[in-house]
């Protein structure tokens, strides 16, 4: 019988949707102990944090994909291995897509839809209430709301990371797959 999971065992790879402000990746220590500065270091869980090149955006919005195809993406990297961490059992790693688009996996599942009817499709894809999986990985989809304040990056970015760490941080609940 495997061993029952623990938060501090988990490993949160997320991949932020192109509408969502990048974290910070620390250039000093000093920085991660400035509050202000809100580095990788403020999400308070085990992370790897990617982001959608703006080729690869590029590319999706040339194919019609859009949200499928970010899903798509993400699914293949993980696949591949690309994203994750080799020397950690995938068991123990929470695949997240973080967006503000209230209608991603409505998009997304439209999409894939059209698609199925047309041609055979690189992955059977199951679409549920805040996830999407293949049947082997499933991939959460963490939608962040966030007062808007003008053109100030800051308040955003502190308000997602608020929002991710009270999902997926330390103390919280184990998410089960």
């Amino acid at each position: 019988m495997p061993e029952e999971q623990t938060e501090d065992d988990r490993h949160i790879v997320v991949l932020f949707d192109e509408n969502m402000p990048h974290i910070k990746a620390c250039r000093r220590p000093k920085d991660c102990n400035n509050p202000k500065y809100l580095c990788r270091h403020r999400l308070n869980f085990n992370s790897h944090i990617f982001y959608i090149s703006k080729t690869e955006r590029r590319e999706l919005h040339e194919a019609g994909l859009e949200d499928l195809g970010v899903v798509n993406l993400f699914l293949t990297k993980i696949l591949k291995n690309n994203l994750c961490w080799p020397e950690v059992s995938i068991d123990n790693q929470v695949f997240v897509i973080v967006t503000k688009d209230s209608k991603f996996i409505r998009s997304a599942r439209g999409h894939w839809i059209d698609l199925k009817k047309d041609s055979a499709l690189k992955h059977d894809l199951e679409f549920g209430d805040g996830f999407i999986s293949n049947h082997d990985i499933t991939i959460f989809i963490q939608k962040i709301e966030c007062k808007q304040y003008g053109n100030d990056k800051g308040d955003n970015l502190k308000c997602m990371i608020e929002k991710l760490n009270r999902r997926w941080g330390r103390n919280m609940l184990t998410t089960s797959r």
